[in-house]
């Protein structure tokens, strides 16, 4: 997904200017991260609480399916706020590399997401996830 949003990113920079280009990724990936809540994390938890309305054995595959979901849109945040942001820093949009400054800007807060998840205990979140639903 990263090698996509890279390539997308540096495509849309030759068709674009950076603002437009960075605009347009944070579509891409707020597309993706509403998708993963829509068709995924949505589903397994409709079909958690039937299952215990129900009083069947709820499947496991669609909650870790639905975790993994959740993970992702949790270290897709910072980047996003970062492009939400970006008009306010015209040296990295305005740059000839935007493209990679974004990449880079996005392995640098998808690294810092995981230093405070793993920091703040969120290594159990698969419980978490459930006590949620």
């Amino acid at each position: 997904m990263f090698v996509g949003l890279v390539a997308a990113a540096y495509g849309l920079t030759q068709v674009f200017s950076g603002r437009g280009a960075y605009i347009h990724v944070g579509a891409i990936i707020g597309t993706i991260m509403v998708g993963n809540v829509f068709f995924v994390i949505m589903p397994a938890q409709r079909n958690l609480v039937k299952a215990i309305e129900n009083n069947q054995e709820p499947d496991p595959a669609l909650p870790a399916k639905g975790l993994l979901r959740s993970r992702h849109n949790n270290y897709l945040t910072l980047p996003v706020l970062f492009i939400m942001i970006s008009n306010h820093f015209p040296s990295t949009y305005g740059h000839e590399y935007n493209w990679a400054i974004l990449a880079g800007l996005s392995v640098f807060s998808i690294l810092v997401r995981h230093y405070f998840n793993t920091r703040h205990g969120s290594q159990n979140l698969l419980g978490r996830f459930l006590l949620l639903l």
